[in-house]
């Protein structure tokens, strides 16, 4: 009985744990269940006059407030109050998550589980690939991946790599022996599957994580440093003289897009040009430069830097940096580790792809973000 009580108390913390576990799986269940958790959480805050959570993110949430008040006003002042409330569902909403998510990050001991959900909900995704490509006699590849579960690869990308860096460091420091097997198997399960979703930008991104991992286990000394810098410059001559023209070309897209971008960022790089208008102006750009079969697709700017400062300007994406950083000045030495690693991931994913125009980036970003600035807490006293 006491579970059963125990269990409708903290409904809507089940519910916004389940919405963590979908995100792989399906981004209308997963959406809709954030929306029901966030809703229930705000109305049982309000009701019990409970704001722990308020004063355990404030750092965070003024960032986010200022962040959120700049980009109304903004959008008010250059499309008109009508654009603004027609539009507002589509491109200001989303960035509500960041002022409500946080009505769950007021106690360290219980969101401890939210990675591990996480990684729950990501293998059980594997399986069902699995399952679905024995039961219709069929190799899956990324793009039926894609058509099934409605995932662009660069996210499971994103997902796989932010799993990898926590149980990297949970690898590390871990001291049974079954413990260890079983991370390590699951760190051969998730290698094995970013290899499956054939994202060159993720394979480098890994390997600076498995480097920046293992130079903070290493006691260093003269020969080690010495084989270390030789194995980097291997690594960079094979580079150079045997991938580089494959990134090259297959960064050809996205160099035309970024050279699109730049330039309409130039001409109003302090406050941008609205939330509604990334595709507007790049558009003109891509019509400007010649890139007329550009015009058919409504490409964002496939970098998250840029499309901020197509957006919101200098402003906003100053703000957004900001709160990257509270988390690491405030952790504990072995998390902040971890975090440097969740940085790397983040950082380099967003040079590669307008990761917050979607509810699969800006979702996890956002809630790990807040995991993170929680996690070494202690709980707040009533």
């Amino acid at each position: 009985m006491k579970l059963v009580k125990s269990s409708i108390i903290q409904i809507d913390f089940l519910i916004f744990c389940a919405s963590i576990a979908t995100l792989s799986l399906s981004i209308k269940l997963s959406s809709k269940l954030l929306f029901i958790a966030l809703s229930l959480g705000i109305i049982k805050s309000i009701i019990n006059r409970d704001f722990k959570w308020i004063l355990a993110q404030k750092k965070l949430l003024v960032i986010y407030i200022f962040f959120f008040i700049y980009i109304c006003i903004q959008g008010v002042f250059i499309d008109g109050l009508n654009s603004f409330f027609l539009s507002f569902d589509r491109s200001y909403a989303p960035y509500l998550v960041f002022l409500l998510a946080p009505v769950f990050y007021f106690d360290s001991n219980r969101i401890k589980v939210l990675p591990k959900i996480f990684i729950a909900g990501l293998f059980f995704t594997f399986l069902l690939i699995l399952i679905n490509s024995i039961l219709h006699f069929e190799v899956y590849d990324r793009s039926i991946v894609q058509e099934l579960f409605d995932i662009h690869h660069l996210y499971m990308s994103l997902y796989i790599l932010f799993s990898i860096n926590y149980l990297l460091v949970r690898l590390f420091r871990i001291e049974d022996k079954k413990e260890f097997v079983l991370i390590l198997i699951m760190l051969v399960i998730l290698v094995s599957f970013l290899g499956f979703f054939k994202s060159k930008a993720a394979m480098i991104i890994l390997i600076l994580l498995l480097a920046y991992h293992t130079m903070n286990r290493i006691k260093w000394n003269a020969i080690k440093k010495v084989i270390i810098l030789s194995l980097l410059f291997i690594l960079i001559v094979f580079f150079k003289n045997f991938l580089l023209d494959l990134y090259l070309r297959a960064f050809d897209f996205r160099l035309r897009i970024w050279s699109a971008a730049t330039e309409m960022i130039s001409q109003n790089i302090i406050f941008g040009y609205g939330s509604l208008n990334e595709y507007l102006q790049l558009n003109i750009a891509h019509f400007l430069h010649g890139n007329y079969e550009f015009l058919d697709f409504n490409y964002n700017a496939h970098n998250q830097y840029l499309s901020f400062l197509l957006k919101f300007g200098l402003i906003g994406l100053l703000l957004i940096l900001m709160s990257f950083g509270i988390p690491f000045f405030k952790n504990i030495k072995l998390l902040k580790k971890e975090y440097i690693g969740f940085l790397i991931i983040v950082g380099l994913m967003c040079f590669i792809e307008s990761i917050y125009n979607r509810h699969h980036g800006i979702v996890l970003c956002t809630l790990m973000l807040y995991y993170y600035n929680t996690i070494n807490m202690n709980e707040i006293k009533e």
